[in-house]
């Protein structure tokens, strides 16, 4: 391909994503706040003992949701005052990166750009992201698809590679997500599906490890369903682990009513 048309291609695959999600949402950023973000405004923080309330007292529903919630509102209101603007740009900045992760991860596993760009596009494109584009408090959504994408892409050139560092890397960026939004649970169940279709021996590796007891390598994801929950329960601080506490033992529940056992 003649070199131009070349540097011309790459400049779209980067670019058209980006712009296309802004055509899409521009309005967005003009929103103002709305219900549940006066909430997070009204957070007083005067000392070290009232940023520590604001951070880690549960709210809605027993959620601890650190990075998503209180440290943005308390940052951006701090530096910006009540000028939603800023808290918008900083959502829109996300959704880019998001969009640039998936494009890379695609391309990764496709070998196209083509998939990439088309994957970057349909995704970005998607209704479900309408609220998040709008809403403050919806950022949550945009900073755990971060966290999740970055640890399975971190996956992706670890089984590459064999680096530590990007399996390290994978791990934190997994616990950190569960400081956004508790549905980052999920990612056990990306990681894990992966790696038993097309990396078996990073599966095989980890449920000998679990098996034996002789080394666990450093994977937020567990060959077998016993491992898997307590990973679980080990990455939950213990005012998220609450609503997985909840859903356990509703299904729990389920079960015994389908199963009653005989005496």
């Amino acid at each position: 391909m003649n070199p131009r048309y070349e540097r011309a291609a790459r400049i779209l695959y980067w670019l058209v994503p980006p712009v296309w999600g802004l055509a899409l949402y521009w309005q967005g950023l003009f929103t103002w706040f709305q219900a549940d973000n006066f909430a997070w405004l009204n957070l007083q923080v005067h000392s070290w003992n009232d940023l520590w309330k604001a951070l880690f007292t549960p709210q809605a529903q027993g959620t601890v949701r650190i990075w998503s919630e209180r440290l943005f509102f308390i940052v951006f209101k701090s530096l910006f005052g009540i000028h939603p603007t800023p808290f918008r740009i900083w959502v829109f900045l996300a959704q880019i990166a998001n969009v640039f992760l998936i494009a890379q991860i695609t391309c990764h596993l496709t070998g196209s750009r083509f998939a990439a760009l088309s994957a970057s596009i349909l995704w970005i494109s998607n209704s479900a992201l309408t609220v998040v584009m709008g809403w403050n408090s919806a950022y949550n959504e945009a900073l755990c698809a971060f966290f999740v994408l970055v640890a399975f892409f971190a996956l992706l050139r670890y089984i590459d590679t064999s680096n530590l560092w990007l399996n390290r890397l994978q791990w934190v960026f997994y616990l950190l997500g569960f400081g956004a939004l508790e549905v980052n649970t999920v990612y056990q169940l990306l990681a894990a599906s992966y790696t038993a279709l097309f990396a078996k021996q990073y599966f095989r590796k980890n449920a000998a490890a679990v098996r034996t007891g002789r080394g666990i390598h450093l994977n937020p994801f567990r060959a077998d369903s016993q491992s898997v929950r307590r990973s679980v329960w080990f990455a939950l601080c213990r005012d998220c682990s609450r609503d997985i506490c909840n859903l356990l033992d509703m299904g729990g529940g389920l079960a015994a009513d389908r199963n009653p056992r005989r005496h």
